[in-house]
């Protein structure tokens, strides 16, 4: 009994590289968020400069 314990408790003990590649997928999730994020502003600005582009050239014709 005492020999399954003790590898019970080994396995759940993991290594510091394990825990970092275990923490990764959920890192890169944040990441991708983040730039997803950043990209839809880009976009909504990208699409107001079009428009003042547009009122512009429209001014000057």
């Amino acid at each position: 009994m005492a020999k399954y314990q003790a590898e019970f408790k080994a396995a759940r003990h993991k290594s510091e590289p394990v825990k970092r590649a275990e923490a990764e997928p959920d890192k890169l999730r944040e990441e991708l968020a983040r730039v997803r994020r950043k990209k839809r502003q880009l976009a909504e600005l990208v699409g107001t400069y079009a428009v003042m582009i547009e009122q512009l050239a429209r001014e000057r014709a």
